[in-house]
């Protein structure tokens, strides 16, 4: 398997940056490393602050232990500001992943 295909599976299929350390690139993967982690960080606190809401929701009895109403409660906090910085997040995550697949395909076919 030649370094640009090992790289660009790597940066496309693990995680992005990891292509780029193959290649010794390793500002460019740091780079890469370091804005895709922070992206994900803040998604999964977007995530756990809306289910903390429901949570505290359900403890105060103001939502049932059904299904039916904790998945209402849930798209109802889904439509608040935190949804909308998920989705900001979930597009410059795929961004970054796309972006580092074919940058180390790129940069694998130059070496």
């Amino acid at each position: 398997m030649n370094k640009a295909l090992k790289a660009t599976l790597l940066s496309a299929l693990i995680f992005p940056g990891l292509g780029h350390l193959m290649l010794k690139r390793y500002p460019q993967a740091l780079f890469l490393i370091l804005s895709t982690s922070i992206a994900c960080y803040l998604l999964i606190i977007n995530v756990i602050e809306t289910a903390m809401q429901v949570i505290h929701q359900i403890e105060q009895g103001e939502i049932g232990l059904t299904t039916a109403e904790i998945s209402n409660a849930l798209n109802l906090q889904g439509v608040s500001d935190y949804s909308s910085n998920c989705n900001i997040a979930m597009i410059f995550i795929m961004f970054i992943w796309i972006i580092a697949a074919i940058d180390a395909y790129r940069l694998g076919k130059k070496n």
